[in-house]
């Protein structure tokens, strides 16, 4: 792989990610930790690219690796909700989109709803496609999170649907935070006032 200190990535790093992203003979997390490093990768190749650290051209253009081909590894590993890698590809998709990047923030919003409604999601995607769903601002999400914070499968699950919570409702959610506000487990309580008071003095 490369090390985050080079001055320039390795030649042909990018079609290296991808191949051993598409390749499900690696397991699983070797190709999560492919798609993790395609987001550095495409930071310094197309937005960082004037830095000093940064992919070299000539080496690079010699793959034939084009944006739209890595983007497709995005797309394409966000359909696989029953491990970690759809969230480790929504996260990197965000991450590049907050950087003014042309990726389709609509498609993504689109993704973590999609994510939310499919029962076969892992619980790791789950929790990540609802913190990002606060953070991008996906009000769409806001019954299954209702239902998440009260019904959850386990308890940091229920606790990242009432932080969404936080992030997305509104002074109908008030009298639900209230009721969590009072729950026996200790870390309910603390992130449902936490979530009741960004409501009641946003």
């Amino acid at each position: 792989m490369f090390s985050c200190v080079k001055e320039v990535l390795p030649k042909g790093i990018g079609v290296q990610l991808a191949e051993m992203y598409n390749d499900k003979s690696f397991d699983t997390m070797w190709r999560d930790y492919c798609v993790q490093f395609i987001t550095n990768y495409y930071e310094r190749r197309w937005i960082y690219s004037n830095s000093a650290q940064t992919v070299s051209e000539t080496n690079d253009s010699e793959t034939g690796m084009k944006k739209e081909a890595i983007e497709a590894v995005y797309w394409d590993a966000i359909k696989e909700i029953d491990t970690t890698i759809a969230g480790t590809a929504l996260l990197g998709l965000t991450s590049i989109a907050r950087t003014g990047a042309d990726i389709d923030r609509k498609r993504i919003k689109k993704a973590i709803e999609d994510i939310l409604a499919e029962p076969e999601c892992g619980e790791p995607t789950r929790i990540t496609a609802l913190r990002l769903a606060g953070s991008l601002g996906c009000d769409k999400i806001l019954l299954e999170a209702r239902i998440i914070a009260q019904i959850g499968e386990t308890i940091t699950l229920r606790m990242a649907a009432i932080a969404t919570i936080g992030d997305l409702g509104t002074s109908n959610d008030i009298e639900l935070l209230e009721s969590l506000s009072a729950d026996k487990e200790p870390r309910i309580r603390a992130i449902a006032a936490k979530s009741l008071t960004k409501i009641t003095k946003g």
